[in-house]
């Protein structure tokens, strides 16, 4: 058994496998995904680049080898503990000048926030496995284009 297929599903690639999802309405042999990942990078959390872009890489190869979809990602990571305009300006970097065509991350609620409205304005399918405090509400939801994995701290409280 090979130490790709040991890992924990939730380390293996989620958000790769949401934007397969997201973008393969028809399959090709020869389709490339340019896949912007934005991340923090040395953070405490369990959730930084460092961490993270391990798994995505194997997401990456499996999703090629499995499905013969190739995933082109252009990293990008910044510092600080969960800053509002990095993300932004990242986002807008990466869909000007490098033409992905959807977004792994940002990592952080902050971040989320921001860069998620973007993402809908610019019809940009975004995946995190964060943003517990971006309150989403229905119908009316600007995040469209966002797939948010994680729990919410928001509704959390709520529940008796």
């Amino acid at each position: 058994m090979k130490s790709v297929d040991r890992m924990p599903p939730y380390v293996s690639g989620t958000h790769c496998w949401m934007l397969f999802i997201a973008l393969t309405p028809v399959m090709s042999e020869n389709l490339t995904i340019k896949v912007g990942v934005i991340l923090v990078d040395k953070m405490s959390e369990p959730f930084d680049l460092p961490r993270i872009g391990p798994a995505l890489s194997i997401a990456f190869e499996r999703i090629q080898r499995d499905f013969g979809i190739r995933f082109e990602p252009f990293y990008r990571n910044h510092t600080g503990v969960c800053p509002w305009e990095p993300p932004l300006g990242i986002l807008a970097e990466l869909y000007y000048i490098n033409k992905i065509q959807a977004v792994i991350g940002p990592a952080c609620s902050q971040g989320v926030e921001s860069a998620g409205r973007l993402a809908h304005y610019l019809g940009l399918p975004m995946v995190t496995g964060l943003g517990d405090l971006t309150l989403r509400s229905y119908p009316n939801d600007m995040f469209k284009t966002l797939t948010k994995l994680s729990y919410n701290i928001r509704k959390m409280s709520c529940t008796y």
